[in-house]
C-alpha cells in the first residue's frame, strides 16, 4: 500500500521494507526485486542465503555483498558495484556508504555516483546520516565528509557524538556543537543533559531546562515558559512535559 494504491507483487515471497525502500524475494526461483519509492529492480534470480544475510536498507540505498562477497549498491535506479571483495564493517546514509577495506585497510565513501578514499588507515570508530560521515581518524583527528569534501573539526576526540539524518551534534571543550549544511555551529557553552534529533531539528533542554531548538540553521531559545520534565522529537514535531504530567507539542 503506497499513496493510497493497493498492489499485488506477488503469491508467494519473503518481504521487508524500511523508509522509501521494499525487498522482496519472490518464490520460486528466489527472485529478488527491490523498489525504491517507485522503481521495481531485479538485483538476481539466484540469492544465496549467506549473500541475504548482509544487505542493508537506507532511506535512498540499497546495499548488499553477494555470493562472492563483493559489496554492491542500487542507487538512482542503477546498481553500483564498490570495487571490494569481503568489505569489513559498512554502513550508510540516505545518499552516501562508507566501508572499511580489510585488504589495504583503508576507509572508502560512496557518494552521489562516485567512490572517495576517505584515509589511508582504519578510523577508530564512524558515523553516518543522510549525507554525511563524521568520524575520529586513526592519529585521533575528528573530521566530517559533507556531500564530496572532508573537512577536519577538531585534533581532539568529540564527546557525545550523535548523527542522524541531516544533523550531527558532539561536545568540544564543554561547548555542545552542532554540524548542518556544511556548517557547524556553537549553540551553548555546556553539554544538555537531554537532547533528541530528527529531519533538520535538534531540541534540547537548556541549562534552565526550559525547551531550546536549532532547526534548519536557526536557534529559537526558551521556548517554553516552565520548566521541562522531558522531550521527545519525531520528524520536527516535539512532544515535552511540564507541571504534573501536562504534555505539550511544538512545530513549525
Amino acid at each position: 500500500f503506497r499513496n493510497g494504491v493497493t498492489t499485488e507483487l506477488c503469491d508467494w515471497c519473503n518481504a521487508d521494507a524500511r523508509d522509501s525502500i521494499l525487498r522482496v524475494v519472490k518464490q520460486p526461483g528466489s527472485i529478488l526485486e527491490v523498489t525504491i519509492r517507485d522503481t521495481t529492480i531485479q538485483i538476481s534470480r539466484e540469492v544465496e542465503t549467506t549473500t541475504m544475510k548482509t544487505y542493508r536498507m537506507e532511506k535512498n540505498i540499497f546495499s548488499w555483498t553477494d555470493a562472492a562477497f563483493q559489496l554492491k549498491a542500487l542507487y538512482k535506479d542503477e546498481i553500483w558495484d564498490m570495487g571490494v571483495d569481503h568489505p569489513g564493517k559498512w554502513q550508510g546514509g540516505a545518499n552516501i556508504l562508507v566501508w572499511t577495506d580489510n585488504f589495504d585497510q583503508t576507509f572508502k565513501c560512496f557518494y552521489n555516483g562516485m567512490i572517495y578514499d576517505l584515509e589511508s588507515q582504519l578510523p577508530k570508530y564512524s558515523f553516518t546520516c543522510d549525507n554525511t560521515v563524521a568520524y575520529l581518524d586513526y592519529n585521533g583527528n575528528f573530521k566530517i565528509f559533507y556531500k564530496g569534501k572532508t573537512k577536519e573539526i577538531s585534533a581532539f576526540e568529540p564527546s557525545n557524538l550523535t548523527a542522524r539524518d541531516e544533523l550531527v551534534c558532539y561536545g568540544m571543550s564543554n561547548e555542545f556543537k552542532v554540524f548542518y549544511d556544511g556548517k557547524e555551529y556553537t549553540l551553548e557553552n555546556y553539554i544538555p543533559k537531554h537532547y533528541g534529533l530528527h529531519g533538520n531539528t535538534l531540541v534540547y533542554m537548556d541549562y534552565y531546562e526550559r525547551l531550546a531548538i536549532f532547526s534548519a540553521g536557526e536557534q529559537k531559545r526558551n521556548l517554553s515558559l516552565e520548566k521541562i520534565r522531558d522531550l521527545s522529537i519525531t520528524y520536527d514535531v516535539v512532544l515535552y512535559t511540564t507541571g504534573i504530567n501536562t504534555v505539550n507539542a511544538y512545530w513549525e
